[in-house]
């Protein structure tokens, strides 16, 4: 089926010598996907459909949280937007695309935690300020820096899930 947008179409089929016509209908149901199929938070995922009314305008959700609005489908139906994996706890969740004419189609994506963190300096001598710099954490929840087994900093992921944290290296061995 050639692309299309929702509905019935007719498929009409005709004898070259007898003329002999035969129709049916067939219905295009709309669908999307969604790449990559599992993001970290605030990663970049694209949600693609087919299938949708003419020209019709779209809202994409990321579960009940409405993530695009006004998408517009093209003239067969089509449409392509991008997206941040909003701030959710790891899991699955249910992207949904629903058009102004009542079409609508779900696809899956999986939330994964991709954490990184990084110290500057990497060595140095006792009272060294060492900052900590991080990414891919829950925004707005606490961060627990420990030197050891020792907590030595807090801070608090920022809506995009990024911290920074400072302390001084405390009293200790030589060594790693």
């Amino acid at each position: 089926i050639p692309e299309s947008r929702a509905g019935d179409h007719t498929i009409k089929v005709t004898g070259v010598d007898s003329l002999a016509e035969v129709t049916a209908t067939f219905t295009v149901e709309p669908e999307i996907a969604v790449s990559p199929a599992e993001g970290s938070v605030q990663s970049t995922a694209t949600v693609s459909g087919t299938g949708f009314g003419k020209r019709s305008y779209l809202s994409i959700f990321f579960g009940t949280e409405e993530i695009v609005t006004d998408k517009r489908a093209d003239s067969d139906g089509n449409f392509e937007a991008t997206f941040n994996v909003p701030d959710m706890t790891p899991g699955t969740y249910v992207v949904e695309a629903e058009g102004e004419d009542n079409n609508s189609a779900t696809a899956q994506i999986s939330v994964i935690i991709s954490v990184s963190a990084s110290i500057n300096p990497t060595s140095g001598h006792m009272g060294t300020e060492v900052t900590v710099t991080g990414t891919g954490y829950l925004g707005g929840t606490g961060v627990s820096i420990k030197y050891d087994t020792t907590e030595v900093a807090t801070a608090i992921a920022g809506i995009d899930g990024s911290f920074t944290a400072t302390f001084k290296a405390p009293l200790s061995q030589s060594g790693a």
